[in-house]
């Protein structure tokens, strides 16, 4: 069967993975009418199969593509193709996205699932809308083995954003883009044992954990596109791009033809001065995220000495301190920190230095929000099959416990934001000492708010 007309839609609540745009971007180049829902704002059961029922009779198309790249959203995604199903029978369904390829074996099973795309999904998913199937990447309900072929790389230059002006759903779609994200490169070489997204997880779905960079003058295509449509763009930004320094990557990217944009990058290590000073002078405002598996220095370096947990190289406090800083110099930048609450190997001493460290941090200006959730079980992620080691005990190991966790998700009256997910948490066995972090926790909130309403009065009176 030939698809001429396509849907594609994500499994999430607000703006959807951003792998949609350049799936319909890569298909509107090959002569396949695609269109995009990017931002998905209802909130509830009924209000998603109205919207639902509203694109089919808008779009009338014979294939739609949803993404389940995340497992909270898993039942939510299921759900979406149901409904559809119901007000389509004819019209076919393809997943794609970390989860979906995952959890291939379980999610094909479904009655209203046709097809699911496998890994890297621009090639696979042509070749299915123009032959009906596809050599690599797809598997159907006859499959027994998924085969994956098609992975993409540095060299893959046909991979970049175009025609956004046909491929919105609605202009309504179009207004609710407060940002968009525009990719430098794809995977990871690190494997923290926390992460679902690491080179073993990244390996079993996509079919590679080798990490690449995309091509400068590609980048910059995309910024050219989506400029007309969002003042702000998320970065997602780890590794060294091959022979090239950070900073020297973004000066190909970034000209001054993009100085009125802001952005938002989440670093995976810490930024090198240079490229700060860059950003800053390039862009109108930026938000700088840096990822610490602690906020307690001595815990970081436990976790990073220990092998089998596979943790990135952690920063010390001075050099964080440093960065902070330098960032004071700027009146155009702010720093984020996202960390993890209950880690293993945590002591006493470490939840003193987390207080301790976020008083000293919370002297900063440039602090902007300090983001942290409790360790929680993610698919692939090497922790499911290590935390007795570390006396610690799973809210959920197989597809049905995350399946379970996606459903408290969907079955709550309004589907929470990300903020507010229902995830499976991995606890301490413990007693004590869980009940120690969770007091820790709150400290931490009650040092962040405190600041919070001391800059809100200072706003007042300035």
């Amino acid at each position: 069967m030939i698809h001429k007309r396509v849907l594609l839609v994500g499994s999430t609540l607000g703006t959807a993975t951003s792998g949609l745009l350049y799936l319909a971007s890569y298909l509107r180049r090959s002569g396949i009418e695609a269109y995009c829902q990017l931002n998905d704002t209802n909130s509830n059961k009924a209000l998603l199969k109205n919207n639902i029922e509203r694109l089919l009779s808008r779009i009338d198309p014979s294939l739609v593509g949803v993404s389940i790249k995340w497992f909270p959203h898993l039942a939510r995604g299921l759900e979406i193709c149901k409904i559809i199903k119901e007000l389509s029978p004819d019209t076919k369904i393809v997943l794609g996205g970390n989860t979906a390829s995952y959890y291939w074996e379980k999610l094909i099973a479904y009655p209203d699932i046709d097809y699911i795309i496998l890994g890297d999904g621009e090639e696979p998913l042509l070749n299915l809308c123009k032959t009906g199937s596809s050599l690599s990447n797809l598997v159907d309900t006859d499959s027994k083995n998924g085969n994956i072929s098609y992975i993409e790389n540095e060299k893959s230059t046909d991979v970049y954003l175009s025609h956004l002006n046909e491929i919105f759903v609605d202009d309504d779609d179009i207004k609710r883009c407060n940002n968009i994200f525009v990719y430098t490169g794809k995977r990871c070489s690190s494997n923290c044992f926390y992460c679902g997204g690491c080179a073993t997880a990244m390996n079993m779905a996509f079919g590679s954990s080798r990490p690449f960079f995309r091509d400068t003058n590609i980048v910059r295509n995309d910024l050219n596109e989506v400029q007309a449509y969002t003042q702000k763009i998320l970065f997602d930004f780890d590794f060294e791009p091959g022979n090239m320094l950070q900073v020297d990557y973004f000066d190909e990217i970034f000209s001054d033809q993009f100085k009125q944009l802001s952005a938002y990058f989440y670093f995976w290590k810490l930024p090198k001065p240079a490229t700060i000073d860059f950003l800053a002078q390039k862009l109108s405002n930026i938000t700088i995220s840096i990822d610490l598996a602690s906020l307690s220095e001595s815990h970081r370096m436990s976790l990073q000495a220990t092998p089998d947990l596979g943790v990135k190289p952690q920063p010390k406090d001075e050099e964080i301190i440093e960065l902070f800083e330098l960032v004071e110099n700027h009146t155009n930048v702010t720093l984020d920190v996202n960390t993890i609450l209950g880690l293993p190997m945590v002591t006493m001493q470490n939840l003193n230095e987390n207080r301790d460290f976020v008083e000293k941090l919370s002297n900063y200006k440039s602090l902007g929000e300090i983001q942290w959730g409790r360790l929680h079980a993610q698919p692939g992620a090497p922790i499911l099959e290590r935390c007795e080691k570390y006396d610690m005990k799973l809210l959920a190991r197989s597809f049905d416990d995350f399946l379970k966790f996606s459903r408290f998700n969907l079955d709550m009256d309004e589907y929470p934001d990300w903020r507010h997910l229902r995830y499976p948490y991995i606890l301490y066995k413990d007693s004590k000492l869980f009940a120690a972090t969770l007091m820790n926790y709150q400290e931490i909130n009650d040092i962040l708010n405190k600041r919070t309403l001391e800059k809100n009065h200072e706003a007042l009176h300035t």
